[in-house]
């Protein structure tokens, strides 16, 4: 197994029939499915619970940046209040302004005189201050006004209020360097984090695949072991009811079968096993019945790995962790130059609209008469009364400069300068990671290939050790023991070239791994 090259549909015909749920991932709720590792790969693609998690992490980048961008776009704000006044003290109260609004009418009262003195109306005299409000009292209640007085002429019992606030940064520089800093490098960062463990997960597949292969192939060795001992023990029995043979080589035999049946127990148990393990990889319900399609088998064709150096740079070039530090280290020159940018002010446009309404409980005022003080008529304002209630409207800007914060900016950007250090040093130490990963992965690979060979050549002779065994068994001329001492010894053998094919198929996942090569999407 190289490089995924089958697209989606191909594992969805493999799952043809299956229901499927939530939209974010496939859940498969088939009873049985007939599952290759291609499809495997693909399932765990879309559903491994890993993996499903790393999307949410990429999802969450794509929302920061919209987030940071969301900063220099204008905020606008909306507020809305009613506040009733049940009392408050007057605000000039026990100063010398107090007795300004009871003096008001003597203004009135002078305005009077004057114009009587003035005018060519013989009938208009000036008059002294107490007459003057004793005839504008009787003019308002022959109006019907009742005048209530009030120490506080400021209360006024209800308040409302509803405003909208606009403000458009102008210029913020940690804002600006922010912003663009994330969306250059931050979802990349998650994406290229995404892409790895999306490797790293297929050779979790890769491993719980061969896994269920070889355990389920030692089922098959152990099963067809006991079955041969069970014909072996039927020609024993045979030839013990002969008399040929003592009753010894009948009870070892005996032995030997009940004891390949616990095996073959133990090794249907952990066949079971190695089965929800891969569907815990995959994502997928336990109690869905698998079929493996795919067998435990050498490739028929693969290619041979790269020297050092070439996979060092191949992985180096491949692997999306390789580029996920580079652009880490981006990242957090990005920051270092957002917290630099605290030196400078930030510019702000803002507008505020608001209205107001002041609504006093009565609403009743005198009108006076033109060209008569004393006479009035009696008015009342309706609740919505443009008297109570108007606009505000202010624009302007607003500048905002740290000068002095006790040296908290320094400090900030010594840890932006620390944190670019670190991600320097991440980046070098993955780098020698890579290519200890690849010289590990190569020498496991080639030991492996060497492993296969040699018990492929053991495994033959083996079985032509085991077919000549059980002729002159048939003949009578060895014992039952000594065919099974090479019944076991063919045993063995398989079991020893499946699990050598096994090791060799996990050190070609694990090289693949190592030089970035095992997925697509690059």
């Amino acid at each position: 197994m190289t490089i995924i090259k089958r697209p989606l549909w191909v594992w969805g015909l493999a799952l043809l029939g299956l229901c499927a749920v939530p939209a974010h991932a496939w859940q498969v709720e088939a009873d049985s499915i007939a599952l290759t590792l291609d499809e495997a790969e693909q399932i765990a693609i879309v559903n491994n619970y890993m993996l499903r998690m790393v999307q949410l992490d990429v999802e969450t980048a794509q929302s920061q940046v919209r987030s940071g961008w969301g900063q220099l776009v204008p905020q606008i704000d909306f507020s809305s209040g009613y506040t009733r006044t049940v009392e408050a003290i007057n605000p000039f109260a026990g100063s010398a302004a107090g007795g300004l609004f009871q003096s008001l009418g003597y203004v009135d009262w002078l305005a009077y005189n004057e114009e009587a003195r003035t005018d060519t109306d013989p009938t208009t005299t000036p008059t002294d201050f107490g007459d003057f409000v004793d005839r504008r009292e009787q003019g308002l209640s022959d109006a019907g006004i009742v005048t209530a007085g009030s120490d506080n002429p400021f209360l006024v019992p209800n308040a409302y209020s509803s405003a909208i606030s606009i403000r458009q940064i102008l210029f913020d520089g940690r804002a600006i360097k922010g912003a663009r800093g994330a969306s250059m490098y931050l979802e990349p960062f998650q994406a290229e984090g995404a892409a790895r463990q999306t490797q790293l997960v297929l050779a979790q597949v890769h491993e719980a695949y061969y896994g269920a292969l070889l355990a389920q192939n030692r089922v098959t060795v152990l099963r067809a072991s006991t079955d041969r001992t069970l014909a072996t023990e039927r020609e024993v029995r045979r030839r013990v009811e002969a008399g040929i043979v003592p009753v010894f080589e009948q009870l070892t035999i005996e032995v030997e079968r009940a004891n390949l049946e616990t095996q073959l127990l133990g090794a249907e148990n952990s066949a079971a096993s190695a089965l929800d393990n891969l569907k815990l990889v995959l994502g997928i319900p336990i109690q869905t019945e698998l079929r493996l399609v795919d067998v435990l088998e050498m490739p028929r064709a693969s290619e041979a790995p790269e020297p050092f150096e070439a996979a060092v740079r191949t992985a180096l070039d491949r692997r999306p962790d390789v580029e996920q530090a580079r652009v880490g280290i981006l990242l957090e020159e990005t920051n270092l130059d957002a917290t630099r940018a605290l030196r400078f002010p930030t510019i702000s446009a803002v507008g505020n609209f608001s209205y107001i309404g002041n609504v006093p409980e009565n609403r009743v005022f005198a009108q006076g008469v033109e060209g008569d003080p004393f006479t009035f008529t009696r008015q009342e304002n309706d609740y919505f009364s443009d008297a109570y209630w108007g606009a505000n409207i202010t624009v302007g800007f607003s500048l905002q400069w740290n000068l002095f914060d006790g040296f908290q900016r320094a400090q900030q950007i010594a840890q932006r300068k620390i944190a670019v250090e670190r991600a320097q040093i991440q980046a070098e130490q993955l780098q020698q990671q890579v290519r200890f990963e690849v010289d590990a992965a190569l020498r496991t690979l080639r030991t492996a290939s060497r492993q296969v060979a040699t018990q492929r050549q053991n495994l033959r002779r083996a079985e032509v050790n085991y077919e000549h065994a059980r002729r002159r068994f048939d003949e009578g001329v060895i014992s039952a023991f000594e065919e099974r001492q090479a019944n076991d010894l063919f045993d063995q053998s398989k079991l020893g070239y499946l699990q050598s094919v096994h090791d060799y198929l996990l050190a070609q996942s694990a090289y693949l791994t190592a030089t970035g090569t095992s997925a697509t999407g690059r």
